[in-house]
């Protein structure tokens, strides 16, 4: 028995609002930093499980699920209420700001991340822009792939449990590769941003968590497959989010298709919730081969899509470069007005980007 959490418009919400407010080259740790909390709770959500399940069990004429699912719910709707009054809204209309800080806030975004929300367009364009938009379906493709192989956190107190020890320990030992992976979250979305590479900080945990897998795949012995769970977890989540910081800074404008762009990479990767249980029938206990195997091909076909998004974002800095070569060879009087790169062959419409802005890799 664990927390669980929705994140229908949610996660989708909060990814968009991050990226109105910070740079590129913040968004990942600060990414990380939102999804701790997901991470945590699975890890906190067991040890809170095992506390009820002992203590609040048959209390007041309540089974423990029922007691966990009052708390959980209890301490949401109050948080939210707050955040209601305390969340901003966009750096140009948020009203605790100063003219300056406003200023400063929008300037730094349109410097940096070749991007600018204070221009707003129809939302049906953003949409269509997203759509026909091949970066678009390979982030989704990386996110997909991705949350099909997390999906095993559902299972992992079914697979603690095959270690041989009692339900309430099961329920503990769920909580150190939580922790675990969520440390290995913050330090990969940290080095990300420090270094300004989104591929390598994907694939290479994505290739430990393949590791993972298929230890669990291959042993029954106790050790090997409890630093599987460390390994699969810190491999597939610790660079979750710089997937889903790589949107942000990969389709920054207009801010509609930014909007569009990120509802529907979360919305497809999601689909992974719809099959991800069949692969762990209980018939395929306790080694569930099956789903290990197919865990470890969702990984391969991960760091694929990422290596393939890495080589066609840099071929797009290279037309960019291009086109900022084409403007250079104007008068010096058009140059001098030249703050912007009008992208008009971006796919679905006009892009305006910063001059200067290259996609992150």
């Amino acid at each position: 028995m664990v927390l669980t959490t929705s994140y229908s418009p949610y996660f989708p919400g909060s990814l968009f609002l991050l990226s109105s407010w910070y740079t590129r080259k913040e968004l990942a740790l600060r990414t990380s930093i939102l999804y701790a909390g997901s991470l945590l709770s699975g890890g906190f959500g067991g040890l809170i499980g095992a506390g009820v399940q002992h203590g609040l069990n048959g209390a007041k004429g309540l089974s423990s699920w029922r007691w966990l699912f009052i708390i959980e719910a209890a301490i949401t709707v109050a948080i939210a209420v707050v955040a209601l009054f305390v969340l901003p809204d966009f750096p140009h209309t948020t009203k605790f700001l100063s003219g300056e800080e406003k200023a400063i806030a929008t300037r730094r975004l349109v410097t940096q991340s070749g991007q600018g929300d204070t221009e707003r367009g129809p939302i049906l364009s953003g949409i269509k822009m997203a759509v026909v938009d091949y970066k678009v379906w390979l982030l989704a493709l990386i996110v997909i792939t991705k949350t099909s192989a997390g999906a095993v956190t559902s299972f992992i107190p079914t697979l603690v449990a095959t270690l041989g020890y009692s339900k309430v320990t099961s329920l503990l030992l769920v909580a150190p590769p939580y922790v675990f992976a969520t440390v290995v979250a913050l330090a990969v979305a940290y080095s990300s941003d420090k270094m300004g590479e989104r591929c390598f900080h994907i694939t290479i945990p994505v290739i430990f968590g393949m590791i993972g897998y298929i230890i669990a795949a291959s042993t029954l012995n106790f050790t090997a497959r409890y630093v599987s769970l460390f390994l699969m977890l810190g491999g597939v989540y610790g660079s979750y989010n710089v997937a889903l910081a790589w949107i942000s800074s990969t389709l920054p404008r207009p801010i509609e298709k930014r909007a569009a762009a990120i509802a529907m990479v979360n919305t497809i990767g999601n689909f992974a919730q719809i099959y991800s249980p069949y692969l762990y029938p209980s018939s395929n206990g306790p080694r569930y081969l099956k789903a290990m195997i197919a865990n470890a091909c969702f990984c391969v076909c991960c760091a694929g899509a990422t290596i393939l998004l890495r080589f066609c974002l840099a071929n797009e800095n290279k037309r960019l470069a291009a086109m900022e070569a084409q403007n250079a060879n104007e008068s010096s009087a058009e140059k001098a007005a030249v703050e912007e790169i009008i992208d008009i062959a971006s796919p679905g419409g006009i892009v305006v980007l910063a001059q200067g802005f290259r996609y992150a890799l």
